[in-house]
């Protein structure tokens, strides 16, 4: 298991203060230090691929999971990513945009709602601010796009012939 821990992760946060580091799988093993990481380096981010995969089997779990690092305040370190290859992703997205986080979770632990503004961040806009990209300049650019003319998605695995 040595190669799934997240222990080697401090020493590099610490030493280069201004290099974002991105721990991939984030959570799905180790979650409890994986969340210590981002509550104690603004450097740290976590990439959701691996633990994505229990939106559609185990949603509670994953709401448990995003719901560790929502706790640690890192609302705006949260990355979206399935890393599907055989699977379309789409089924996934859906599933993250329709969770709701459990009652009793927000009850107990008192995490916050999974807001559409904070579900916006996690599948993209975080990222997106990561990079330094111009979200909004880009929205403007490309508004007439044949992609923005769309009002529904493509079916999954659907190609113009």
């Amino acid at each position: 298991m040595d190669t799934f821990r997240v222990t080697d992760v401090d020493s590099p946060a610490i030493a280069f203060p201004d290099v974002s580091f991105e721990i991939v799988h984030g959570g799905f093993a180790f979650l409890e230090d994986t969340a210590w990481l981002v509550a104690r380096f603004p450097n740290v981010a976590i990439n959701l691929e691996g633990g994505s995969g229990y939106l559609c089997n185990a949603p509670r779990r994953f709401a448990e999971l995003l719901g560790t690092f929502l706790s640690v305040g890192g609302a705006d370190r949260i990355y979206w990513s399935v890393g599907t290859v055989a699977l379309h992703p789409q089924p996934f997205v859906e599933a993250l945009w329709n969770l709701e986080m459990p009652q009793d979770l927000v009850d107990g632990y008192g995490l916050p709602p999974l807001t559409a503004e904070l579900k916006r961040k996690i599948l993209g806009l975080n990222h997106a601010k990561a990079l330094g990209l111009d979200v909004p300049g880009m929205q403007s650019k490309y508004a007439g796009d044949e992609f923005a003319k769309r009002t529904s998605l493509a079916p999954p695995w659907s190609a113009p012939a």
